[in-house]
């Protein structure tokens, strides 16, 4: 499964609660790749100096990442939290989930208008969460979305649920289209 939404959202705390009922796994890239610098994996050390630059992570290391965690995982579901973040990843996703012989369930896009995504991303109290900054955010969130979205509502697989609410209110629109 995949949560796709903008930055502060809620993708994290749902996807913690996902994994929690149904014993999935959590997948967040950024983790993985902090997880990876840290553990000096060769793919780390491929994303370290990629980053050191203030390059983005090319696809191939980030599809790299989630090929390894899904080994990891076996047969135990997955929730993947923000990924894919471009077309060429989502391609990359369906090719790596063909050859393992698995398929992707679904993809939930949580929505919240973008001034009660602001106010929430304001709240965490991040230092780099400013006004400016979350504009941008927002921006490049639905300039990259957008595509995602065109791709996986063919498909199907593509629900969106409204992410406005308590997370408790949240968490059983998601429950009710996630068809486990």
């Amino acid at each position: 499964m995949i949560l796709l939404g903008a930055p502060g959202v809620g993708k994290g705390t749902q996807a913690e609660l996902l994994c929690r009922r149904h014993g999935w796994r959590h997948l967040a890239t950024g983790d993985l790749l902090r997880a990876a610098v840290k553990a000096g994996t060769s793919l780390g050390s491929r994303a370290e100096a990629i980053m050191a630059r203030g390059d983005l992570v090319d696809d191939t290391v980030i599809l790299g990442l989630i090929e390894e965690e899904m080994e990891r995982a076996g047969s135990e579901g997955v929730v993947l939290d923000g990924f894919p973040r471009t077309l060429a990843q989502a391609e990359g996703l369906d090719a790596l989930l063909k050859k393992r012989g698995e398929v992707l369930n679904r993809v939930i896009l949580l929505t919240a208008s973008e001034e009660e995504v602001a106010r929430r991303m304001k709240a965490r109290g991040r230092p780099d969460d400013t006004a400016e900054t979350v504009r941008h955010r927002l921006q490049v969130y639905e300039k990259s979305t957008e595509p995602l979205v065109r791709y996986y509502e063919p498909k199907g697989v593509l629900r969106r649920v409204d992410g406005l609410g308590t997370v408790d209110d949240i968490h059983a629109r998601i429950e009710s289209v996630v068809g486990v």
